[in-house]
């Protein structure tokens, strides 16, 4: 199947149509539509200290056995954020002084994570605004 050509920037609906007809996996930076490569291998992020995975049903199993695995190797990385998009559901694991990953899960809209370096705070509430949940 030919890919169809790569728009400059849409809309998160844009792109989640535009990915039905793409050969190769991307994600939505600031709009615009990028090639998803390995999380060490990605140019332009070599020091990060947190990131956040938005899990599906296509790749939920892939985020947690591969992908996951492969954030706790990477030596800046301090917290990982896995996120349930359907439910108030979001597992937060942070590396310890001793390099050690522990785990916690949030379920409570007023539920707060603190953020590497105490660079900031997200509560559940930030994470699923405008999410519609189900009754």
């Amino acid at each position: 199947m030919a890919a169809a050509p790569r728009p400059t920037e849409m809309t998160a609906d844009e792109f989640l149509v535009w990915c039905l007809h793409q050969d190769e996996k991307y994600e939505l930076v600031d709009g615009v539509p990028e090639a998803m490569r390995p999380a060490a291998g990605r140019a332009g992020t070599p020091n990060p200290v947190a990131t956040f995975e938005v899990l599906s049903p296509t790749t939920e199993r892939t985020d947690k056995m591969i992908k996951l695995p492969e954030y706790m190797r990477h030596p800046t990385l301090k917290t990982i954020l896995l996120i349930e998009p359907g439910a108030l559901d979001v597992l937060v694991f942070r590396r310890d002084e001793a390099g050690e990953w522990q785990g916690h899960r949030y379920r409570q809209l007023a539920d707060e994570s603190e953020l590497p370096e105490a660079i900031a705070k997200i509560s559940l509430a930030e994470i699923y605004r405008g999410v519609p949940m189900a009754a």
